[in-house]
């Protein structure tokens, strides 16, 4: 993609930036500015200069196989585990519950129903958890971290392009 950066109507110099998706950067020679300068005032024209910069792209990401609800089960289960057991604590107690209000059991059915809301509450705790834990960033500084990691990276890439 060609993006003409603007300028100012006293520079004479023009910048072209230059976006490759996924590819290796290529020289692109854009047309001189020399034609397009006013004169100065000292009646001679003023040197155009024509500066192009190159910035890759990272290529677009490969779309993912649609998972089955089976994998997609699987994988929650696996990376939260507490959530589907809470779950099915708070169905054990709601079944429960309601075979012991069918049967008359005052006592028994208002135990289960409270032990039901407190596996619902519990259940809720797991799941603000495991969000809260894949959140959060355990780094110290991690504003510094990410800053130092990009002038390596970019330093690197210095280094590859002089050889």
């Amino acid at each position: 993609l060609l993006h003409p950066d603007c300028s100012s109507s006293s520079s004479t110099s023009s910048t072209i930036n230059i976006i490759i998706m996924g590819g290796s950067p290529s020289k692109i020679t854009s047309p001189s500015a020399a034609a397009e300068a006013p004169p100065s005032s000292s009646s001679s024209l003023a040197a155009a200069t024509t500066t192009t910069s190159v910035i890759e792209a990272p290529a677009p990401p490969k779309p993912r196989k649609k998972e089955s609800f089976e994998e997609k089960l699987w994988r929650k289960f696996s990376s939260q585990p507490l959530v589907p057991i809470g779950c099915a604590a708070t169905v054990y107690f709601l079944v429960s519950g309601l075979k012991s209000f069918q049967d008359r059991d005052p006592f028994k059915s208002q135990r289960m129903m409270r032990n039901r809301v407190a596996a619902q509450f519990a259940t809720l705790m797991c799941f603000i958890g495991y969000v809260g834990i894949e959140q959060f960033d355990f780094r110290l500084a991690p504003m510094y971290q990410d800053a130092e990691k990009l002038k390596r990276m970019m330093e690197a890439q210095g280094e590859s392009n002089d050889k």
